[in-house]
């Protein structure tokens, strides 16, 4: 039995709203780092220095954590590429 044609638009909405979250990740981590510094310069009465650092630092961890979802997606497709490749050539072999 196929899915309907409204499921399988709900299963690449949902697909592509989950690959669009690391967007999200890199403006909240930044603001909310950025929001942190901020409550410590006023604590402070500095000029935004923390804000700045906090904000770049956010960014930066925001970006890295994404660097490693995305080596982790990587190497599992990896895996399942070479798996679905042994399997064929085993396939081929017991052919012949």
């Amino acid at each position: 039995m196929t899915p309907s044609p409204e499921r399988e638009i709900g299963r690449e909405l949902t697909g592509a709203l989950h690959d669009s979250t690391g967007s999200y990740e890199l403006v909240v981590a930044a603001l909310a780092a950025a929001g942190f510094g901020y409550l410590i310069d006023r604590a402070f009465g500095i000029v935004p220095v923390f804000t700045l650092v906090f904000a770049v630092a956010g960014f930066i961890g925001a970006g890295y954590s994404l660097y490693l979802q995305y080596s982790a997606k990587m190497g599992t497709a990896s895996a399942e590429r070479s798996a679905r490749v042994t399997a064929s050539e085993a396939t081929e072999g017991d052919r012949a």
